[in-house]
């Protein structure tokens, strides 16, 4: 349910198919393209969670340290967490580069017969995997 509308939202924004691509798009150009124009909606995704993630952690750390004593979920040093979070997107990003890198290594070595395909899929399961190590945990 969250792929069907993540990948429609993704859809909407951009006018093309998040999950699509031509197979014709064999140069090295034309898949750094492709991820590239969908860069942005990755960072938006990223950074709705984030929000909805750091609002959960100040909330269980407003409403912890009554009952218990401890403010759990929230840093003993709260002026780092903007460090932390520039820190995480940047890191977030270099591993997105990290996709279109190893799509193009794949082709270059042909360890798999569709780069195509293998490109669609890393680009599924690397949102996915990026929304679920940002998100809270349940």
């Amino acid at each position: 349910m969250l792929s069907f509308g993540l990948f429609g939202a993704l859809d909407r924004f951009l006018g093309v198919p998040a999950y699509q691509r031509d197979p014709l798009q064999d140069d090295s150009w034309d898949v750094i393209e492709w991820w590239e124009k969908r860069r942005f909606f990755y960072n938006k995704v990223l950074a709705g969670v984030g929000t909805v993630t750091c609002f959960l952690l100040i909330t269980c750390g407003l409403i912890a340290e009554p009952l218990v004593g401890e403010a759990i979920g929230i840093p003993n040093l709260p002026v780092l967490v903007p460090l932390g979070i520039i820190t995480y997107g940047i890191i977030a990003n270099v591993c997105y580069t990290g996709g279109w890198i190893t799509e193009l290594l794949v082709a270059r070595f042909q360890i798999h017969p569709s780069t195509t395909t293998f490109g669609l899929r890393a680009f599924r399961v690397g949102v996915k995997f990026s929304i679920g190590v940002t998100g809270p945990v349940p």
